[in-house]
C-alpha cells in the first residue's frame, strides 16, 4: 500500500542527472551566465578606460564611421569620437548609478523596515504610512521630479534614485521582520531581557538580510535603466561625459543615417539590466526567498 501511494510522487518528481534536479541545473547555468556578465561589466568599468583611446577626442574628418572600420571597432559618433572608447568609459558611471542608490536604499530601507517591524503599533504606522506617501507617485515620475528640482548631475541623479528605492526595500524588510516577531526564538529572546536593539541586530538582521540582498540585486538593473533615462532627458550627467543614457540621447539625431550609434549603448543597458535581474532571480530561487515589494 505504501509503495502504491509513493509511486506517483516518484513519477512526478523532476528528472535528475547525478542526483541534481534539471531545474536546479538550469538555474545554476543561468546564475553562472548572469554572474559572468556582471563580472565582465565590473571588469570593464575598472580597467577598460585604461585600455581604450580618449573618449573625448574627436576628429570631424572621421565622423559617423561605420562599425568595423579600421581603428574603430564600433565606429565613430557625430563628432568623430570613438564609440567603443565612450561605451567602455561610460560603463563606470552607469554601474555607479546602479550600485550606489541601491546600496543606500539597502542600508536605510532595511533599517527603517526592521524598526517598523519591531516598533509599537503607533511607531509602525508612522514609519510605514510616511513611506507609503512615495507610493502615491510613479517611481519614474518621482525620480524625474526630484532630479529636476536638484538639477542635472550624476550626484543629484543618484540622490533621486536612492529616494525612490528606499520605500520598496523598507517594505521587504518590514514584511520579513513582522513574520519573525511571533516566532518562538523571538519570544525567548524577549523573555531573556534582550533589548529591541539587541534583538534587531542578533536575531532579525541575519534573517532579513537574504531577501533584502536578493531584492536589491534585481534593483541594480532597474537603477541602471532609471539612471540612463534621467541622462537621456538631460537630468543626469552633462556632455561631453560618456554615459550610456547620454550616448543614446546624443545619437538619436542620427537614428536614420547611423542607427547603430543609438543601438549600441541601448543594447549595453539592456544586457546589464537583464544580467542583474536574472542574477537576482537565481539568488531568490537558491535562497527560497519570495519578493514582497515592487518599484
Amino acid at each position: 500500500m505504501t509503495a502504491l501511494t509513493e509511486a506517483p510522487a516518484l513519477a512526478s518528481a523532476p528528472p535528475t542527472t547525478d542526483g541534481v534536479p534539471r531545474r536546479r541545473r538550469r538555474m545554476t547555468l543561468s546564475a553562472r551566465i548572469a554572474g559572468g556578465v556582471v563580472l565582465l561589466i565590473a571588469a570593464v568599468a575598472v580597467v577598460g578606460p585604461f585600455l581604450v583611446a580618449d573618449p573625448l577626442a574627436g576628429n570631424p574628418a572621421q565622423r559617423l564611421l561605420a562599425a568595423g572600420t579600421d581603428g574603430h571597432l564600433l565606429g565613430t559618433d557625430g563628432q568623430g569620437r570613438d564609440v567603443l572608447a565612450r561605451l567602455v568609459d561610460g560603463t563606470r558611471l552607469s554601474l555607479l548609478a546602479g550600485l550606489v542608490p541601491v546600496l543606500f536604499a539597502a542600508v536605510v530601507g532595511t533599517g527603517l523596515g526592521v524598526a517598523a517591524g519591531l516598533a509599537a503599533k503607533w511607531g509602525h504606522r508612522l514609519i510605514m504610512r510616511t513611506l507609503d506617501v512615495f507610493y502615491a507617485f510613479p517611481a519614474v515620475l518621482l525620480a524625474i521630479a526630484i532630479a529636476a528640482a536638484l538639477g542635472s548631475g550624476i550626484s543629484n541623479s543618484i540622490i533621486a534614485l536612492a529616494v525612490i528605492l528606499v520605500p520598496p526595500v523598507a517594505r521587504v524588510a518590514e514584511t520579513e521582520t513582522r513574520r519573525l516577531v511571533d516566532l518562538d526564538y523571538m519570544e525567548a529572546a524577549r523573555a531573556s531581557g534582550a533589548t529591541r536593539f539587541a534583538i534587531a541586530v542578533r536575531q532579525v538582521l541575519p534573517n532579513v538580510a537574504p531577501p533584502v540582498v536578493v531584492y536589491c540585486t534585481a534593483l541594480i538593473g532597474l537603477s541602471i535603466v532609471y539612471a540612463a533615462g534621467l541622462s537621456f532627458l538631460g537630468l543626469g550627467v552633462s556632455p561631453p561625459t560618456a554615459e550610456w543614457g547620454l550616448m543614446v540621447s546624443d545619437h538619436t539625431q542620427y537614428i536614420y543615417s547611423a542607427p547603430f550609434l543609438a543601438a549600441i549603448p541601448a543594447v549595453a543597458i539592456l544586457i546589464a539590466s537583464v544580467a542583474f535581474n536574472v542574477l537576482g532571480d537565481c539568488l531568490r530561487d537558491l535562497l527560497d526567498v519570495r519578493g514582497e515589494a515592487r518599484v
